[in-house]
């Protein structure tokens, strides 16, 4: 099915486009060729679980020009909601009995779980085939955010991947309102292209929300989470231990918050709402058959 074809899906209020991460970088570079302001946002259980409670946040996400399924939970909620269930007082279980079967099926067949939504865009992989894509095509990427000096100890490391590649700035900069004007000026005079926001759910989607309009040229921002910190391999910009990439395969089962709750262990909170209580949530949401 062509990217056209399919429609975007809704997971707990969220919107999320049915594309997979070669088609969102194709979106992307149209945006920069046809001279676009655009929001790129990479939606994971965690982010949906903050939007059910914050509307100002969910105005922003569904606001954005593209929203990206970050992580096999939207995945396997997007699923979830899209078929009938049957109602009685053993739907909780047999919900959570689901979600620990698709774990399963994720290291067998992932390939099958791809329904509604045709794959994962994590924040990590998305910076490096935009950065890929500035490469081939002469855009400039700008790092903005994460802890003092990791955008550009980051910087350094897709430099050193994409050799081609220009990098127009990097820098920690700030997510405070109060400081928008100077950060702004900063990013402007660097004449990116495609800039990379760091700050971690929320606030780099609420910088992005103030400030994109207000840059004097059209730019594609995206918020990237803690993807720097693994380029880096630096900790991470919520705190904690050093956050260590995880392998290709983990990434590419759907396990990276697996990952994260064994190598950072103050992460697991985080974890906690990104799965039981948002299993709980889609439950709740779910179409019910009489």
């Amino acid at each position: 099915m062509s990217p056209e074809a399919r429609q975007p899906v809704e997971v707990l209020g969220v919107r999320l486009d049915a594309l997979t991460a070669p088609e969102a970088v194709a979106r992307i570079r149209c945006g920069i060729q046809e001279g676009k302001r655009s929001h790129v946002v990479t939606v994971n259980p965690e982010m949906i679980m903050r939007a059910r409670h914050d509307s100002a946040y969910r105005k922003i996400l569904n606001g954005a020009d593209l929203c990206l399924a970050d992580g096999m939970g939207t995945i396997w909620a997007a699923h979830y909601l899209g078929r009938p269930h049957r109602r009685g007082p053993l739907l909780a279980l047999r919900a959570y009995g689901f979600a620990l079967w698709w774990l399963l099926m994720l290291a067998i067949w992932p390939a099958r779980l791809m329904r509604r939504l045709p794959g994962t865009v994590p924040g990590s992989d998305l910076v490096r085939d935009l950065t890929g894509m500035c490469e081939e095509f002469g855009y400039r990427p700008f790092l903005l955010g994460a802890a003092s000096g990791v955008a550009v100890s980051a910087a350094e490391e897709l430099q050193g991947e994409f050799p081609e590649v220009r990098i127009a700035g990097a820098t920690a900069g700030s997510p405070r309102a109060v400081d928008d004007a100077s950060v702004r000026r900063e990013v402007a005079a660097a004449e990116a292209e495609v800039l990379f926001v760091a700050y971690g759910v929320p606030k780099q989607e609420q910088w992005i929300a103030r400030n994109l309009p207000k840059l004097p040229r059209p730019i594609v921002a995206v918020g990237v989470g803690g993807s720097f910190d693994y380029l880096a391999k630096a900790a991470s910009v919520e705190g904690g231990s050093v956050a260590k990439p995880p392998p290709g395969i983990v990434r590419r089962r759907g396990f990276e918050w697996l990952w994260r709750l064994i190598t950072q262990p103050s992460r697991r909170r985080r974890v906690v709402t990104a799965f039981p209580l948002f299993v709980r949530a889609v439950v709740r949401d779910a179409r019910l058959d009489k």
